[in-house]
């Protein structure tokens, strides 16, 4: 090809990236002139293939079943562009398309997974000075990780490695690395298919992160939500305490929206761990209460950590008196606490009050389920306060009996599923 032709050669598909809604017909024929360019060995012509077919597969109109032939050739093309480059600017563009390639794309590209992961460590490696291009990494492999599901463990060479370094915040670039990190290593666990050592031992990193500050709040307690239902008791045997401070620190710490992301973690363990959690979460559970009995939280804090208590109660009524009297010792009874044999009763009681008080402020359906059939169960608690409160509680359990049971105006059922181990039976909740 004579090299005066090149720079029309150029303009010509830069142009055609200018145009992509006027394709038409013509994809295909685009595809086969962009895939051909790639393979082109001056840098200039590969540049203008490279920002042409990223227009084309960013456009409304892209569809991939007539992209599929050219998979192949184009992953080849730009892996080779990529492993000689020396610029920023292009290994950003050029694998800035990668990834969007496999964000578009999703299931189809998975028979060239083998090929992507064996130039990821290389990518990395030669990014150590250029955190933009550590970020698209981080960037493509969530979308990897994503594509290939319950087979992520494949990806586990490259992938624990990466996550070690960016979710470490003594590594000199964590602040433009630690976000992404986080959120692949969320990723990483939602679909790995059993607990992996490495992928948990992570844990201390992440302890790191929320003694420093409550800035990542939201995946933090995701990435804790995750690793206690994929690592089970062998997790929290190993990392328990560590889950127990991050959150008993935050508590009374964080803003309303903040408590609202951290008291599912709570709920969580409970769930998972009816019998061992009200014990090792006591430090935590203790701290809520103070603040949930002193006031001066919004009404979604309290309501929300009503529900917490709920479930201790749901699980283990005959246990749960005794909660509030091991509380008793760091926290005061509040303005206006009804009298009761003791501390630990008279804790009970003003929290009953207060969970009777906020009851309406419990938006979400399953949640209100779960307090009517843990005040059922309050009923089962031989103490005069609790009946004493009879009129209220059964008013309140009624009421939500009412909508789950009684349905719209016209009398149809409304049934909201199995949340929170709700048994519906025969017309009634038990």
């Amino acid at each position: 090809m004579c090299h005066a032709a090149k720079p029309l050669r150029r303009r010509a598909v830069l142009l055609m990236g200018s145009w992509v809604n006027k394709l038409g017909s013509q994809w295909p024929t685009a595809y086969r002139i962009v895939e051909g360019m790639l393979g082109e060995e001056d840098p200039v012509l590969q540049l203008a293939a490279v920002g042409t077919l990223r227009a084309m597969v960013e456009d409304w109109d892209f569809k991939e079943e007539t992209f599929l032939p050219h998979i192949p050739g184009c992953m080849q093309h730009l892996a080779t562009i990529l492993s000689v480059a020396v610029e920023c600017d292009t290994q950003l563009k050029v694998f800035g398309l990668m990834t969007l390639m496999i964000e578009r794309l999703g299931q189809s590209i998975k028979p060239y997974m083998q090929g992507l992961l064996s130039l990821l460590p290389q990518v990395w490696h030669q990014s150590n000075d250029n955190a933009l291009l550590r970020i698209q990494v981080l960037l493509a492999l969530q979308e990897i990780v994503n594509i290939l599901g319950p087979e992520s463990t494949a990806a586990y060479g490259v992938l624990l490695p990466v996550l070690g370094l960016a979710t470490d915040i003594s590594q000199p670039d964590e602040l433009n690395l630690l976000e992404d990190g986080l959120g692949l290593w969320l990723v990483a666990l939602r679909n790995a298919p059993q607990p992996h050592p490495q992928l948990l031992q992570l844990f201390p990193n992440l302890h790191a992160v929320m003694a420093r500050s409550t800035e990542h709040i939201r995946v933090a307690c995701q990435i804790i939500i995750s690793a206690v239902l994929l690592g089970g008791q062998s997790f929290l045997a190993q990392h328990g305490a560590s889950v127990v401070t991050i959150v008993t620190d935050a508590i009374g710490n964080v803003n309303e929206r903040g408590m609202l992301i951290l008291l599912p973690v709570l709920e969580t363990i409970i769930t998972c761990y009816p019998k061992e959690a009200p014990g090792s979460l006591e430090a935590a559970l203790t701290k809520l209460l103070a603040l949930v009995l002193r006031g001066g939280e919004s009404t979604s804090v309290v309501a929300a950590s009503s529900g917490v208590f709920a479930r201790m109660l749901l699980n283990n009524s005959s246990e749960w008196p005794s909660y509030f009297q091991r509380y008793a010792a760091h926290v005061p009874l509040p303005a206006g606490a009804p009298s009761a044999g003791s501390h630990g009763d008279a804790l009970m009681l003003a929290f009953v009050d207060v969970w009777l008080g906020q009851l309406d402020s419990i938006a979400q359906p399953a949640a209100r389920k779960l307090s009517g059939l843990a005040l059922c169960r309050l009923l089962c608690i031989p103490h005069i306060g609790v009946l004493e409160r009879l009129d209220s509680i059964v008013a309140a359990v009624t009421g939500l009996w009412h909508e789950v049971e009684g349905g719209a105006d016209d009398g149809t059922r409304i049934v909201y599923g199995y949340d929170y181990y709700t048994v519906i039976s025969g017309g009634g909740m038990a």
